[in-house]
């Protein structure tokens, strides 16, 4: 069960760090070429506030889930490789 947990935590963390890095990478690229091509103050001024909200809810994710992830997988392997704990029965 450990072994599924773990893998599980790896392929989300995995996925989660892929997608936030290609989505931070063509949010950026694209924001470059659209300011570059338009030469536009104003669409600067209009539009930097959500592009920074974007880029940190992205770096916040990509970097925060896999670190999450690392942390529960530690705790995961910890409980697992604890010894089992017996619980006696009161049959009053």
């Amino acid at each position: 069960m450990d072994v599924a947990v773990t893998t599980w935590l790896s392929s989300v963390s995995d996925f989660v760090f892929r997608t936030c890095a290609i989505l931070f990478v063509v949010l950026n690229v694209g924001a470059i070429g659209l300011v570059a091509s338009t030469r536009s103050r104003a669409l600067v001024q209009r539009w930097t506030s959500p592009w920074l909200a974007v880029n940190l809810l992205l770096l916040g994710a990509g970097a925060g889930v896999p670190l999450m992830a690392a942390i529960a997988k530690a705790a995961v392997r910890a409980v697992a490789s604890s010894p089992p704990v017996m619980v006696p029965i009161d049959r009053n």
